[in-house]
């Protein structure tokens, strides 16, 4: 079968809330896939888990710390090549046919969600660092409570670049004017999930924007909505 013929038939079984994917059309390719997810999805986070639980259980903070920091390492990895390539690669199993075989999707929804993954790691490798410098849990929790900006600007974002990788799509768009029209009905729901996720990460983006930028403003959309301002406000 040849590359197009995989690329039009896809997974019967998509891993994620999306159509579109590929099998790998050659031996070489799905060889080349299964070396990255072996290695960024297997080899990787176990290699992260292990430094990660030795410095919990030897109490080593600066192992648990470096395993924390390798999780964000691979999602930072992951969603550079996801940029870099547009593209994305699972394991998937077909409940249907019993079998289990790696799926390629392509296009540019893979961008935003590189970014989000990368963005995600970026705020992982931010927490650590927080750590490593003395910052303790409690004191972070404190500090977002009192400047909820710091955590909605950030969720928002990862909210917003989820949303836009599913508006996007990987659905295949070639193809008769019949054929589109069924592609464009079998992602409704993921097109519906992508503006649902946007309205919220708009609402968290535009919360934290108002806190950073003016928190009398911010708590007097909290005291409209609850009946009272932001109540840990430290100043």
């Amino acid at each position: 079968m040849n590359r197009d013929a995989l690329a039009d038939a896809g997974p019967v079984d998509p891993p994620l809330p999306f159509s579109g994917g590929r099998y790998p059309v050659s031996a070489a390719e799905a060889a080349r896939v299964e070396r990255r997810i072996v290695a960024l999805y297997l080899v990787a986070p176990l290699a992260a888990t292990a430094v990660a639980l030795t410095g919990f259980h030897l109490a080593r903070p600066a192992w648990l710390a470096l395993g924390m920091a390798g999780f964000a390492a691979i999602a930072v990895a992951v969603g550079v090549l996801a940029v870099a390539e547009r593209r994305l690669m699972f394991f998937a199993r077909s409940f249907m046919r019993r079998e289990a075989r790696f799926v390629i999707y392509e296009g540019a929804a893979a961008v935003p969600f590189g970014v989000a993954l990368a963005w995600l790691g970026l705020c992982g490798f931010a927490l650590v660092l927080a750590w490593v410098f003395g910052v303790t849990p409690a004191q972070l929790h404190d500090a977002l409570l009192a400047r909820p900006a710091f955590a909605l600007i950030p969720l928002g974002l990862w909210f917003v670049l989820n949303a836009l990788g599913l508006l996007i799509g990987f659905a295949d768009r070639r193809g008769d004017l019949a054929r589109r029209a069924m592609h464009a009905v079998q992602d409704l729901t993921t097109r519906l999930a992508g503006a649902v996720l946007g309205l919220i990460g708009a609402a968290l983006l535009a919360a934290g924007v108002a806190d950073a930028a003016a928190p009398a403003l911010f708590d007097a959309a909290c005291r409209s909505v609850f009946g009272q301002p932001w109540p840990w406000r430290t100043h």
